[in-house]
């Protein structure tokens, strides 16, 4: 996953990019925020698993809610390692 800083109304990150793996955690594909939302739209399905837990959490569309920017975020697990803003940059 790829981060951005945004500067209004107060620095904050986005997320603008993500990486995909079929099964090995190797990234064999890089989607664009606009090209996941348009997936997602289309019908596709995303999702991160947690390097720990092994749980899976859903990937969704959001809002941001300091700019009102659309954006991805993940369902809440209560798991801190499959949760998408807790996921790493690369």
């Amino acid at each position: 996953m790829q981060r951005e800083l945004v500067a209004e109304p107060k620095l904050h990150a986005h997320v603008v990019s993500v990486g995909t793996s079929v099964d090995d955690g190797v990234i064999d594909r890089w989607w664009t925020l606009a090209e996941t939302l348009a997936a997602m739209e289309g019908g596709e399905h995303f999702y991160t698993i947690g390097s720990e837990s092994k749980m899976l959490a859903r990937v969704r569309p959001s809002v941001c809610p300091l700019c009102l920017h659309d954006l991805i975020g993940s369902t809440g697990e209560a798991v801190a390692d499959n949760n998408l803003e807790s996921l790493p940059s690369v």
